[in-house]
């Protein structure tokens, strides 16, 4: 979350508001945050020199907090941007869910596929208005992670619908007779992927 601040404001300078907008139209799909957790951040940030806070009048409405970079928040930015890779670290509640799903009924199991497919398009569509120019990228480099977003929902899309066909075929029914693996059964699959050798 510090980093992603960090680059965010590296772009721009930004209301907290305008970051969390920010998160969910370009970063969203590798890296997301709640209001709280950007605010506690950016009040880190300030306190340690990182970033500092101007109040922008507006009339009829609240006056607005924006923050901007400082050179001691671009430097160490910079210090992490040219640092060691760290390990991805994916997580897809949908994902997790729909392996345990062996407990859910056919109906449900549809409802949340189709549910998933229509909030993938939603986020592709937005990332296709920056990738055909239709919304100003705002660097090139920023341009080529939307054309990644691009790519990854895509697939995705591709894995939703051929899903829904083997829903709708029965092929995501155990064939009768052979039910899903169970108790030592479960345990003799995890015993026996790790003493594969390498």
């Amino acid at each position: 979350m510090r980093y992603a601040i960090l680059g965010m404001l590296s772009l721009a300078s930004m209301s907290g508001y305008d970051m969390k907008k920010f998160f969910r139209r370009n970063v969203g799909l590798f890296w997301n945050a709640n209001f709280s957790q950007v605010y506690s951040q950016l009040h880190r940030l300030e306190r340690e020199g990182l970033v500092k806070k101007t109040s922008v009048i507006q009339d009829g409405v609240p006056n607005k907090k924006v923050y901007t970079i400082t050179p001691k928040g671009q430097e160490e930015l910079t210090e992490w941007l040219g640092g060691s890779l760290g390990t991805p670290d994916y997580r897809d509640e949908f994902q997790l869910k729909f392996f345990f799903s062996h407990l859910l009924d056919e109906e449900k199991l549809r409802e949340h596929l189709l549910e998933l497919q229509a909030f993938i398009k939603d986020r592709l569509a937005s990332l296709e208005k920056v990738t055909t120019g239709h919304k100003r990228a705002l660097s090139p480099i920023t341009l080529q992670g939307a054309r990644y977003g691009v790519h990854y929902y895509r697939a995705y899309l591709d894995w939703i619908d051929e899903t829904l066909n083997l829903l709708n075929s029965g092929g995501l029914v155990p064939a009768k007779g052979k039910s899903h693996h169970t108790g030592k059964g479960v345990m003799a699959l995890v015993t026996s992927e790790n003493n594969k050798g390498p």
